[in-house]
């Protein structure tokens, strides 16, 4: 079974499991992970099993995990996971009540993640900028944009109804902005929406949706019913959670029952709330923060080092630093699959169309490619990367020759399918790919692969270009 399908069959199970039970299925991923050397992957496991501990509570051993990895993200993580991964850092500092740059951060996140058509974190960040205008008190602006985040889910994953995690948050906030400008038909509607989607909400979906409950009941004047949830909410152990909404539940219990002038549980909440605070802005979680923010510092600065401005792939640096340690200790019963893909006729849009043209024509080739990459779905190495002009380099590693080939063809299939269009502007788009593929016993440099997929490439051109040519090396 196929990383990504043994990756999905976890995330279907573990509204039903504890995190000790999916840390033991995660933990043998890792080790096979590890043993296969495949970077890439690994990559997006640990940002995986740092979302899974996130969504149980237990934030600063997410965060822990992000740091300890970096050395690891900074090297072979793909674009999408660097997101994804920057994004989770953000989150959780977030959620520890460090709150620097939020706003300004998912909003540059969306617009990454918008430009690559991640649809998953274009969700995520439209849910986290609504959380935003919660915080500073703009409900309008806040209930607006977490009916954004849920109608992009409606669009994108209604079909396959496995909703993100982010559908459930935008939900269960936005109900709680109606029981606050008391909309409570709207409260009611959405309650039923949750009930007819909450088999992929997660812990923390289930505790928001019962403040939310208790915070309608209270709404509604509904004393008796209100008590009870409150009881239920105490009886959460909130302590061992490291989550906005635990401060959010903290606060509403305590304003119930000085409303209902209950002084000993209201001084027993005050207690707990003052414990939980302290706890967050221990010496140990604010080292976490000022460590967190050197490696984000830092993987900008490997950012501008190692990925091309214009298209966010990989540039040359970058590609050699990933790939040459990847072709060095690559499964030695694998294949690889290296080509070079070439624009055919650029210089001709370039100055018929204008340079804003080309240059919008290699970051539709970029996107294109990653879409690729992020849908097929097997045990493999995969890294490509702009090494200047209108040339991208891929490498691609799988135990089965024959499967090299068809991944080559279908990626030359998915960048030239689809016409590219740019407001008014519509053309096809052609380009000549050249691959060379061989057994990794057969021990080549990357200066090698280069040279030989250069050969075929020009062998393509000459054949007339607008093909794939694929030459098995011995």
């Amino acid at each position: 079974m196929y990383y990504r399908q043994i990756m999905n069959n976890i995330f279907a199970q573990s509204p039903s499991k504890t995190w000790e039970e999916l840390r033991e299925k995660l933990d043998q991923i890792e080790n096979k992970l590890q043993h296969t050397h495949q970077y890439s992957n690994l990559c997006n496991l640990y940002y995986n099993k740092a979302a899974i501990l996130f969504s149980f509570g237990r934030s600063t051993e997410a965060l822990h995990l992000l740091l300890d990895q970096r050395d690891l993200f900074n090297r072979f993580a793909q674009p999408v996971d660097q997101l994804r991964i920057n994004l989770a850092t953000v989150v959780i500092l977030d959620a520890l009540g460090y709150h620097e740059n939020y706003y300004e951060n998912m909003v540059a996140f969306h617009a990454r993640a918008q430009s690559l058509k991640v649809h998953p974190i274009v969700a995520d960040t439209l849910n986290n900028i609504g959380d935003h205008f919660v915080q500073n008190d703009k409900m309008e602006d806040a209930i607006i944009t977490f009916q954004a985040c849920l109608d992009y889910c409606e669009t994108h994953f209604k079909q396959s109804n496995l909703y993100p995690k982010a559908y459930y948050f935008a939900l269960l906030n936005q109900t709680e902005m109606f029981i606050r400008i008391n909309q409570l038909q709207k409260v009611k509607t959405n309650f039923e929406i949750f009930q007819k989607t909450k088999e992929n909400a997660d812990f923390t979906h289930l505790l928001m949706y019962d403040h939310c409950q208790f915070l309608f009941a209270v709404a509604k004047q509904d004393v008796k019913h209100a008590a009870q949830l409150a009881e239920q909410l105490q009886n959460v152990d909130l302590e061992s959670l490291q989550l906005q909404i635990v401060e959010d539940i903290f606060q509403s219990l305590l304003h119930f029952y000085e409303l209902q002038g209950q002084v000993e549980r209201a001084i027993q909440i005050m207690e707990r709330h003052i414990a939980y605070q302290k706890s967050l802005s221990s010496a140990k979680v604010h080292q976490l923060f000022i460590t967190s923010q050197y490696e984000m510092k830092k993987a900008v600065a490997m950012n501008d080092m190692y990925f091309d401005s214009l298209t966010q792939t990989w540039n040359r640096n970058g590609f050699e630093k990933t790939v040459i340690p990847m072709l060095e200790t690559g499964c030695p019963n694998a294949s690889t699959l290296f080509g070079i893909i070439d624009v055919d006729y650029f210089k001709e849009i370039n100055d018929r169309y204008g340079h804003v043209i080309g240059d919008a024509v290699l970051m539709e080739i970029s996107n294109r490619i990653h879409r690729f990459y992020t849908e097929y779905d097997d045990n493999s190495y995969c890294y490509y990367g702009r090494f200047g002009g209108d040339e991208f380099y891929f490498v691609y590693q799988n135990e089965d020759e024959h499967h090299l080939q068809q991944f080559a063809r279908l990626f030359y299939e998915q960048l030239i399918t689809e016409p590219f269009t740019y407001e008014t502007i519509s053309f096809p788009l052609r380009m000549t790919i050249g691959c060379a593929y061989g057994k990794n016993d057969i021990k080549k440099s990357l200066n090698d692969w280069i040279s030989l997929s250069d050969s075929i490439l020009y062998e393509a051109k000459k054949n007339g270009r607008q093909q794939i040519l694929i030459k098995k090396i011995d």
